[in-house]
Protein backbone atom coordinates (compact mmCIF):
# COMPACT_ATOMS: atom_id res chain seq x y z
CA UNK A 1 0.00 0.00 0.00
CA UNK A 2 1.26 3.29 -0.74
CA UNK A 3 0.44 6.41 -0.20
CA UNK A 4 0.90 10.06 -2.17
CA UNK A 5 1.71 13.10 -0.02
CA UNK A 6 3.48 16.34 -0.02
CA UNK A 7 5.24 18.87 3.17
CA UNK A 8 5.34 22.53 1.73
CA UNK A 9 7.21 25.30 4.40
CA UNK A 10 9.22 23.06 5.60
CA UNK A 11 11.45 24.54 8.06
CA UNK A 12 12.88 23.73 11.31
CA UNK A 13 16.20 24.14 13.57
CA UNK A 14 18.59 21.78 15.39
CA UNK A 15 20.44 23.42 17.71
CA UNK A 16 23.46 21.08 19.47
CA UNK A 17 26.47 21.95 21.76
CA UNK A 18 28.74 20.02 23.50
CA UNK A 19 32.48 19.25 23.99
CA UNK A 20 34.29 15.24 24.12
CA UNK A 21 32.27 13.70 26.35
CA UNK A 22 28.64 14.97 26.22
CA UNK A 23 26.26 16.75 24.15
CA UNK A 24 22.91 17.97 24.08
CA UNK A 25 20.74 18.51 21.03
CA UNK A 26 17.43 20.29 20.83
CA UNK A 27 15.32 20.40 17.65
CA UNK A 28 12.27 21.41 16.17
CA UNK A 29 10.50 21.04 12.74
CA UNK A 30 7.12 22.50 11.07
CA UNK A 31 5.98 21.97 7.74
CA UNK A 32 2.43 21.50 5.83
CA UNK A 33 0.96 18.18 4.95
CA UNK A 34 -1.23 17.39 1.92
CA UNK A 35 -3.01 14.38 0.79
CA UNK A 36 -5.56 14.96 -1.55
CA UNK A 37 -6.40 10.76 -1.72
CA UNK A 38 -7.60 11.42 1.82
CA UNK A 39 -8.84 15.22 1.72
CA UNK A 40 -5.69 16.30 4.02
CA UNK A 41 -4.74 19.79 2.66
CA UNK A 42 -2.20 21.84 4.38
CA UNK A 43 -2.26 20.50 7.42
CA UNK A 44 0.07 21.67 9.95
CA UNK A 45 2.57 19.14 11.63
CA UNK A 46 5.52 19.63 14.07
CA UNK A 47 8.18 17.51 15.79
CA UNK A 48 10.23 18.49 18.96
CA UNK A 49 12.82 16.31 20.26
CA UNK A 50 15.41 17.13 22.81
CA UNK A 51 18.45 14.36 23.62
CA UNK A 52 21.64 14.51 25.24
CA UNK A 53 24.68 12.03 25.15
CA UNK A 54 27.55 11.61 27.51
CA UNK A 55 30.65 9.51 27.42
CA UNK A 56 32.91 9.63 30.58
CA UNK A 57 35.76 7.94 31.87
CA UNK A 58 33.61 4.05 30.67
CA UNK A 59 30.09 5.37 31.50
CA UNK A 60 27.67 5.97 28.83
CA UNK A 61 24.19 7.28 28.81
CA UNK A 62 21.97 8.25 25.70
CA UNK A 63 18.47 9.75 26.40
CA UNK A 64 15.98 11.28 23.67
CA UNK A 65 12.31 13.11 24.33
CA UNK A 66 9.97 13.39 21.53
CA UNK A 67 6.73 15.33 20.60
CA UNK A 68 4.91 14.95 17.01
CA UNK A 69 1.69 17.10 16.87
CA UNK A 70 -0.62 16.61 13.94
CA UNK A 71 -3.70 18.66 13.27
CA UNK A 72 -7.11 17.86 11.03
CA UNK A 73 -7.30 14.59 8.94
CA UNK A 74 -3.64 14.07 8.29
CA UNK A 75 -3.60 13.16 11.98
CA UNK A 76 -5.20 10.01 10.39
CA UNK A 77 -1.78 8.74 9.30
CA UNK A 78 0.18 9.96 11.88
CA UNK A 79 -1.02 9.91 15.31
CA UNK A 80 -0.14 12.75 18.14
CA UNK A 81 2.85 11.04 19.60
CA UNK A 82 5.44 11.80 22.52
CA UNK A 83 8.32 8.92 23.82
CA UNK A 84 10.92 9.05 25.26
CA UNK A 85 13.99 6.79 26.13
CA UNK A 86 17.30 6.69 28.73
CA UNK A 87 19.82 3.98 27.98
CA UNK A 88 23.19 3.70 30.51
CA UNK A 89 26.00 1.31 30.04
CA UNK A 90 29.71 1.08 31.09
CA UNK A 91 32.60 -0.02 28.89
CA UNK A 92 35.08 -2.64 29.59
CA UNK A 93 38.05 -2.38 27.14
CA UNK A 94 35.88 -3.57 23.90
CA UNK A 95 32.38 -5.09 25.62
CA UNK A 96 29.54 -2.44 26.43
CA UNK A 97 26.69 -3.61 28.36
CA UNK A 98 23.92 -1.37 28.80
CA UNK A 99 19.94 -1.08 30.03
CA UNK A 100 17.46 0.83 27.94
CA UNK A 101 14.01 1.85 29.05
CA UNK A 102 11.57 3.62 26.74
CA UNK A 103 8.27 4.50 26.14
CA UNK A 104 5.56 5.73 23.72
CA UNK A 105 2.73 7.52 24.59
CA UNK A 106 -0.20 9.24 23.90
CA UNK A 107 -0.07 12.85 22.79
CA UNK A 108 -3.23 14.60 23.66
CA UNK A 109 -4.75 11.95 20.51
CA UNK A 110 -7.88 13.07 18.98
CA UNK A 111 -10.47 10.39 20.37
CA UNK A 112 -11.46 8.83 16.76
CA UNK A 113 -10.91 5.95 15.14
CA UNK A 114 -8.39 7.28 12.79
CA UNK A 115 -5.11 8.20 14.28
CA UNK A 116 -5.07 6.27 17.38
CA UNK A 117 -1.45 6.66 19.13
CA UNK A 118 0.15 3.26 19.59
CA UNK A 119 1.20 2.89 23.70
CA UNK A 120 4.32 0.38 25.13
CA UNK A 121 7.16 0.16 26.99
CA UNK A 122 9.95 -1.77 26.84
CA UNK A 123 13.00 -2.52 28.82
CA UNK A 124 16.11 -3.70 27.28
CA UNK A 125 19.36 -5.72 28.23
CA UNK A 126 22.47 -5.40 25.99
CA UNK A 127 26.00 -6.31 25.16
CA UNK A 128 27.98 -4.34 22.60
CA UNK A 129 31.32 -5.88 21.01
CA UNK A 130 33.52 -3.97 19.25
CA UNK A 131 34.88 -5.46 16.26
CA UNK A 132 37.04 -2.53 15.22
CA UNK A 133 36.82 0.49 13.98
CA UNK A 134 33.42 1.39 12.22
CA UNK A 135 31.53 -2.40 13.07
CA UNK A 136 30.31 -3.97 16.52
CA UNK A 137 28.67 -6.87 17.35
CA UNK A 138 25.77 -6.89 19.25
CA UNK A 139 22.98 -9.10 21.48
CA UNK A 140 20.07 -7.36 23.06
CA UNK A 141 16.79 -8.84 24.77
CA UNK A 142 14.05 -6.71 24.81
CA UNK A 143 10.90 -6.69 27.04
CA UNK A 144 8.03 -5.27 25.43
CA UNK A 145 4.52 -4.23 27.04
CA UNK A 146 2.17 -3.08 24.84
CA UNK A 147 -0.55 -0.68 26.37
CA UNK A 148 -4.29 -0.62 25.76
CA UNK A 149 -5.11 3.23 24.38
CA UNK A 150 -7.98 5.08 26.75
CA UNK A 151 -10.25 5.98 23.13
CA UNK A 152 -13.09 4.60 21.80
CA UNK A 153 -12.17 1.09 19.43
CA UNK A 154 -8.95 -0.29 22.12
CA UNK A 155 -5.87 -0.78 20.65
CA UNK A 156 -3.31 -3.20 22.54
CA UNK A 157 -0.78 -3.92 19.97
CA UNK A 158 1.63 -0.84 20.32
CA UNK A 159 4.55 -0.98 17.70
CA UNK A 160 3.67 -5.03 17.40
CA UNK A 161 1.72 -6.30 14.55
CA UNK A 162 -0.66 -7.77 16.71
CA UNK A 163 -2.06 -7.83 20.21
CA UNK A 164 0.26 -10.33 21.98
CA UNK A 165 -2.97 -10.51 24.53
CA UNK A 166 -4.72 -12.30 21.72
CA UNK A 167 -5.17 -16.27 20.76
CA UNK A 168 -3.61 -19.06 22.36
CA UNK A 169 -0.28 -18.06 24.07
CA UNK A 170 -1.68 -14.92 25.82
CA UNK A 171 0.55 -12.74 27.31
CA UNK A 172 1.23 -8.88 28.38
CA UNK A 173 4.55 -8.43 27.27
CA UNK A 174 6.57 -10.27 24.14
CA UNK A 175 10.94 -10.94 24.35
CA UNK A 176 12.45 -9.80 21.46
CA UNK A 177 15.99 -10.85 21.45
CA UNK A 178 18.52 -10.07 18.72
CA UNK A 179 21.91 -10.23 17.29
CA UNK A 180 23.15 -8.01 15.02
CA UNK A 181 26.13 -6.56 13.32
CA UNK A 182 26.55 -3.18 13.05
CA UNK A 183 28.45 -0.99 10.27
CA UNK A 184 29.34 2.50 9.76
CA UNK A 185 30.99 3.47 6.39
Amino acid sequence: MSVDFTTDSLTGVNLSFGSDIFTVRAGYLQTLVSAPAFGVSYEKATFTSVGGTLDWKGLVFYSEYFQREIEGMANGAFPNQKGAYATIGYRFGKFLPHITYATLDDNDNPATLMGLPLKQTSATLGLRYELGTGAALKFEAQQVKPECTDKPFEICRGLLIANPNLGPERSESVMIYSLAVDVVF
